[in-house]
């Protein structure tokens, strides 16, 4: 590039006309971002997302649009000249004319040039660069987008909801329900955070989890329905209507608004999924399996692990030491102190030491060792993990192992004197403070009741049963006056018996204390019956005894004489509500044009669905579709309304092909006759 003294004053009025068009064009860019910047808060806001997030998106928006402005910017000195020539025509194109001649001056003589460069350097000493870019109108721009952005901060989230389902609703007097805001707040000690969702279609929570619902809309109330029942939902004073709901199993929310006339309009549904809080899950890991030992001489070393799906609180090792025969068992509970590892609130694990030589075991003692583990619910009942056993055992037993005998051991032997020790801890539970609910102690009295059979069973088979032929009791007679056999054995036994089904009986009707005394007197019963020579005989009695004569007698075609008409089976409601549903979207389908009207029928059937299975997951979500099918019809969407009816047509036939019971029309009775009219033939010689 060519230079004469007269340049210099060219060249630095061009840079300074640069720095000055770069610096609006940042201030230009910065204002634009931040006019999208507001659109984006509101959109945010309205979204339940935080105001320090939506600042920081501001903020982004506002340097995006910048820096775009800046790389964009055109900064040669023949762009500058343009931009002064263009707003100051009074250089005549000097400046143009000018800068090109620095670049390249090509033939063009030397005096030529300069003259060119002296009268455009006069030229840019008339220009006055404040005058062609003033900073007051770019700078009050970026001041006043900047005031409406922080603005947008200032408008609540209520208040901005509420001035848009007015403008979208104000030309319409059907009551809609324009959005809707759910917040779920798990329980206390779940200790997990609350989560905002703006109109979900399934709505995913842990059992026992309080949902706040916040309703937006034109409608003169709104009505909450759940599979628990019905509410009107409360009118604050930003206009929105809100309830709470506690979700404790699978089920839906629905919200249907009402005019002032009580007309209902289209209806919002939610599907609830409720995620139950699971049980620990505890284990022990070494040494994981049962031992024999000759002699309680050892420790033995213990690892137990537990996970949970929330959160651990407890983790121990308990111990039983079972010592006796017969049925004079003693138990004896222990624990063995753990030491914990946590590596997160999730998943423990425990080592410990059990001490043989402490608990002075002898042969035929055990210790039943389990790990035991409780989570963070409320009311929830300790979890124990299978059960493992150390035994001792007498050299006879131990030399047994390894040959063909089987080396199978009982874990638990269902005693009376177990079913009492059981039955005196649950009356202890029952009377702690604080105590467990009602429902709880009935269940592990029911639990004991079955164990109670349990042992009754196997008492009645091991004595043979009961005695029913008063022939073979009289043959025994003469054994008993002999003294060769001491009846009040038997009687013992039978009196035992009685006792137990009376245990039986009262622990079902969750009779505690009345049960354990007929335990009581049932283990008497029993230790003075097995402290005697034992009475045990099975046999047949004459009613029960085998005719061998009357073997194959009878006549086969009596087999078919029967007319009796096989009845259907009973078919369950929710596909009697289906099979309707089905029929009525048939009817929906065959019309030319759907209509407003055709709502109606819509909601009946969604009505009729939600009250035969309003837990069921599927029928919810079939539920969700005719919500939508019924939006879009009364929006005047049809096509998509008979979308929404073509799917929820193809999911409720999918449904009743597995679960709608096929009709019998019972055996073919003629065939039947037939049949055995031909056995008999056969079995007189008269065919092969």
């Amino acid at each position: 590039m060519r230079e004469w003294p007269e340049s210099r004053t060219v060249v630095a009025f061009l840079a300074r006309v640069t720095r000055v068009r770069r610096a609006q064009a940042l201030i230009a860019g910065a204002t634009v971002g931040l006019g999208v910047a507001t659109l984006a808060v509101l959109a945010l806001l309205l979204n339940g997302v935080a105001t320090m997030t939506a600042a920081l998106a501001a903020v982004t928006l506002a340097l995006t649009g910048a820096l775009t402005a800046m790389f964009r910017f055109d900064a040669s000195e023949r762009a500058s000249a343009a931009a002064v020539e263009a707003r100051f025509p009074e250089c005549r194109n000097l400046l143009v004319t000018a800068t090109a001649l620095l670049k390249d001056a090509g033939p063009t003589p030397v005096t030529i040039c300069r003259v060119v460069q002296h009268d455009a350097a006069r030229a840019a000493q008339r220009v006055d660069i404040s005058s062609l870019w003033p900073w007051a109108g770019p700078a009050a721009r970026c001041v006043g987008a900047a005031a409406v952005c922080g603005a947008a901060f200032l408008v609540t989230v209520p208040a901005v909801e509420r001035l848009l389902p007015d403008l979208a609703t104000e030309a319409s007097s059907t009551p809609v329900v324009s959005g809707v805001r759910v917040t779920i707040t798990p329980p206390a000690y779940a200790a997990q955070p609350p989560q905002t969702m703006n109109d979900p279609a399934r709505i995913t929570a842990l059992a026992g989890s309080r949902v706040d619902v916040v309703v937006s809309g034109s409608a003169a109330r709104m009505r909450i329905d759940t599979a628990d029942g019905a509410t009107d939902a409360a009118r604050a004073d930003d206009g929105h209507f809100a309830s709470t709901v506690t979700i404790a199993a699978d089920g839906f929310i629905a919200v249907t608004p009402f005019g002032a006339d009580a007309a209902a309009g289209p209806r919002r549904l939610m599907g609830v999924t409720a995620t139950q809080d699971r049980p620990p899950v505890p284990r022990v890991t070494v040494p994981g399996k049962d031992i024999f030992l000759r002699e309680a001489t050892t420790t033995l070393d213990l690892t137990v692990e537990a996970t949970d799906d929330l959160g651990l609180r407890t983790l121990q090792l308990a111990y039983t030491k079972v010592a006796g025969v017969g049925e004079s068992f003693t138990f004896t509970e222990g624990e063995v102190p753990l030491t914990l590892t946590r590596p997160d609130g999730r998943q423990w694990r425990g080592t410990g030491t059990l001490s043989l030589p402490a608990l002075t075991l002898e042969v035929g003692d055990m210790v039943v060792y389990r790990a035991v583990a409780t989570d963070h619910r409320p009311g929830s009942t300790p979890v124990e993990s299978d059960a493992f056993i150390v035994e001792i055992v007498s050299n006879s037993e131990a030399m047994a192992e390894g040959f063909a005998i089987d080396d199978t051991q009982d874990k638990y032997a269902l005693s009376q004197q177990m079913v009492i020790l059981k039955t005196e801890r649950l009356i202890a539970k029952a009377a702690a403070r604080p105590a467990p609910s009602t429902e709880a102690i009935y269940e592990e009295s029911l639990r004991l009741a079955a164990e109670q059979r349990s042992v009754r069973a196997e008492l009645v088979f091991m004595t043979g049963g009961h005695f029913e032929d008063e022939f073979v009791e009289a043959a025994h007679e003469h054994e008993i006056s002999d003294g060769r056999l001491d009846n009040s054995g038997r009687a013992d036994l039978g009196r035992a018996i009685r006792d137990m089904s009376r245990a039986a009986a009262e622990l079902t009707d969750g009779n505690l204390r009345p049960a354990l005394e007929a335990e009581k007197s049932a283990l008497e019963a029993m230790q003075r019956a097995l402290s005697r020579r034992r009475f045990i005989l099975r046999t047949l009695t004459q009613r029960e005894s085998i005719d061998d004569s009357r073997r194959l007698t009878g006549t086969m075609s009596d087999l078919a004489r029967s007319r009796r008409a096989v009845a259907d089976p009973a078919v369950p409601p929710h596909v009697v509500a289906l099979r309707g549903a089905l029929v009525a979207l048939g009817g929906l389908a065959s019309r030319a044009m759907l209509a407003e009207s055709d709502a109606a029928t819509i909601g009946a059937v969604t009505e009729s669905l939600l009250k035969a299975a309003p837990g069921d997951r599927a029928v919810v979500d079939i539920v969700a579709l005719l919500s939508q099918a019924n939006e879009a019809i009364t929006g005047r969407r049809e096509r998509d309304g008979r979308a929404a009816l073509g799917d929820v047509a193809a999911r409720i036939t999918a449904i009743l092909r597995i679960a709608a019971p096929s009709s019998s029309a019972g055996p073919d009775a003629d065939a039947q006759r037939l049949k055995g009219a031909l056995s008999d033939a056969q079995r007189r010689g008269g065919g092969r």
